[in-house]
């Protein structure tokens, strides 16, 4: 806080700090609107483990939560191994010893350019669908052994 301080106090430096500070207060939100929405998916729902062609896969479990695909070509086949975990809101899947580039280029085929594509605080890769764009909130984000996704059926407020 101290060097936050002494920055603020450099001429010309306010308003960069004062975005910079928005920004990050901004995508703390974020995550914790995700995580808020991903204890229930943690703590309730059935969780299995599959494997095969993950894109059909994919593309019909968000198909079954109000999603769409703007993209009218058949994804590419994604052999991979994968645990699910869903309730009435969304899912969450765990693709085991996936790449996250490999993730991505699906999403990318079957859903279009995400909102964005990030480095979260743990040095991983990390990305984000809106409802507006697919119908569901899609979060996709790698992990130590692979890549996570969440999905989220859209909500009313």
């Amino acid at each position: 806080m101290q060097s936050l301080q002494k920055i603020n106090n450099a001429p010309g430096t306010e308003a960069s700090d004062v975005c910079a500070f928005m920004l990050m207060k901004r995508t703390s939100y974020t995550h914790v609107f995700f995580l808020s929405l991903l204890t229930p998916l943690l703590l309730c729902g059935c969780k299995r483990t599959q494997s095969g062609d993950f894109a059909a896969f994919f593309v019909q479990e968000v198909a079954a939560y109000g999603g769409y695909r703007p993209a009218t070509n058949a994804p590419v086949k994604l052999s991979a191994r994968w645990t699910i975990q869903s309730d009435t809101n969304g899912f969450q899947i765990h693709l085991i010893g996936t790449r996250f580039a490999e993730v991505e280029s699906l999403l990318n085929q079957t859903c279009g350019p995400p909102v964005f594509v990030t480095t979260n605080t743990h040095g991983q890769l990390d990305g984000l669908y809106n409802a507006t764009q697919i119908g569901v909130a899609l979060h996709f984000f790698g992990e130590k052994d692979g890549v996570g996704i969440l999905c989220l059926r859209r909500q009313v407020f």
